[in-house]
């Protein structure tokens, strides 16, 4: 699924900010970012998981850029990702698991 980049809309206050739509199509992009150190070392803000739900947010200038740099370097391919940090480690410990059974 190739991602198009945010478009914002600027707000009147705070001053430097724009408002931003997000919904589903960017929350899980946005969780591989975060867990890469994406929103610490990449300058992303950091954002939780009512923010996903179409309502506006509102994001500084800077932070929309890096938000919009940082999805269009994802990888874009079609094989699932694993949901979480362990979850190759918990297969790769099932197949061996198997695997002894089956020897015993």
């Amino acid at each position: 699924m190739v991602l198009e980049p945010l478009t914002a809309k600027r707000v009147r206050f705070p001053p430097g900010h724009v408002e931003v739509r997000l919904d589903e199509r960017y929350r899980q992009p946005y969780r591989e970012l975060y867990d890469r150190y994406g929103t610490l070392l990449g300058a992303l803000p950091v954002l939780s998981e009512r923010d996903f739900d179409g309502r506006p947010v509102q994001l500084t200038r800077d932070g929309l850029d890096a938000l919009n740099r940082a999805l269009a370097r994802l990888p874009q391919d079609s094989e699932p990702r694993p949901k979480g940090v362990f979850d190759e480690q918990e297969r790769a410990k099932n197949r061996l698991s198997k695997r002894l059974q089956h020897l015993s």
